[in-house]
């Protein structure tokens, strides 16, 4: 009798102990969310902000218990800006670490390369910050985007500067990359058709630090705006350029000028410097609001539209998560793919059937260093 009352205290110690543990995680089906961006070099302020943001709504997610029996687990992988090491480390994402979904990248030539890797394998992908038009006009149904694309972009930036700034000498400079190229085609394109081709295109290679032969030439032409389409780095030295050489221009540019890292390298130079995003932290709407908050009592900053499209897209994920469950990646892109109305803090989401988000956009401005609604 007595080695049956020891048993059965020891079952009922063994049973309150697994109560306790489980609410510390233990029992817990654990499901990994691959990320993947430049975590260093150029673009790593970007790549920090993707990460930081889906961090923020992943931590959100498991201490809110909203996949009761999931807890999501974030894998990040520095691509370093590279395509080649991009797709590698997407193989080691789907692969190795098994994720279930992928978010990323930053540089629209490392999305083209690894967005094959989750077609192949058949997991969903979301990219909030590559623009790139050619990413989901390739029929790859298995990629998906929380960006605007830089058609959109390029479209509001040309009709601001010629219907609202009556401007009419348009210069556009352009790194040689999918980005900075696919986006100029754009530019041309709709200013042309609106009876103001550029009267300047000039272009750079990614790593080139000295602009003056190509501001020279759009000096030359009388050009009264630059548009700079670029990543915030090159885009800072070009600025601080303009300055130097005393042209009277109006700067103005796509999401990669959003970064304030772009303030930061610049300096006064960029005041004045007008662009298009998704998302401004000025907004008054409460769940924007409370990201905003959140986000910058983490991290000691405000977020930037690449933050609040990295947010969006987690939690276009988790939102899929919720109806389909974890186990079968293709009725999890299927759920990602039927997205609609979702209220984002980067505005109202639905996707088209390329896997695109079209949205309005809003005009913003640099005064006195910041980045003030236009």
């Amino acid at each position: 009798m007595k080695g049956k009352i020891i048993c059965l205290v020891i079952v009922l110690i063994v049973g309150l102990g697994l109560i306790v543990l489980s609410g510390f995680g233990i029992g817990q089906e654990e499901v990994t969310i691959g990320l993947l961006g430049p975590m260093t070099g150029t673009a790593a302020q970007s790549g920090n902000n993707m990460r930081d943001a889906v961090a923020l709504g992943i931590e959100e997610v498991n201490e809110s218990n909203r996949l009761p029996g999931i807890t999501l687990r974030m894998v990040v992988v520095d691509d370093e800006g590279n395509p080649t090491v991009s797709k590698n480390g997407n193989m080691r994402l789907v692969y190795k670490e098994k994720a279930i979904v992928v978010i990323g990248a930053v540089h629209s030539s490392c999305t083209l390369a690894n967005m094959e890797v989750t077609k192949e394998a058949g997991v969903p992908q979301i990219t909030p910050i590559s623009t790139s038009p050619e990413i989901t006009q390739k029929g790859n149904k298995w990629i998906f985007r929380t960006a605007a694309t830089d058609a959109i972009q390029a479209e509001n930036i040309v009709k601001i500067a010629l219907e609202k700034l009556g401007k009419k000498r348009l210069a556009v400079i352009h790194p040689l990359s999918d980005y900075g190229i696919d986006a100029t085609k754009v530019l041309v394109d709709i200013s042309t058709k609106l009876g103001y081709p550029p009267v300047a295109v000039e272009s750079f290679n990614p790593d080139d630090k000295d602009f003056s032969s190509q501001l020279l030439k759009i000096k030359e032409k009388n050009a009264d705006t630059l548009i700079i389409w670029s990543l915030y780095e090159p885009a800072a030295l070009i600025a601080k350029q303009v300055a130097q050489m005393g042209l009277q221009i109006q700067l103005m540019g796509g999401g990669g000028l959003t970064n304030s890292k772009y303030v930061e390298l610049g300096g006064e130079a960029t005041n004045g410097t007008i662009m298009c995003q998704t998302y401004h932290p000025s907004s008054k709407e409460p769940h924007i609001v409370s990201f905003t908050e959140k986000f910058k009592e983490k991290y000691g900053r405000n977020p930037d539209p690449n933050a609040a499209q990295s947010y969006d897209a987690i939690m276009i994920v988790v939102a899929a998560l919720e109806k389909v469950g974890v186990d079968d990646k293709s009725k999890i892109r299927d759920a990602i793919a039927s997205t609609l109305n979702f209220n984002g803090v980067t505005g109202i989401i639905s996707f088209d059937d390329t896997g695109d988000a079209p949205r309005d956009m809003k005009v913003i401005q640099i005064r006195n260093g910041e980045y003030e609604l236009f």
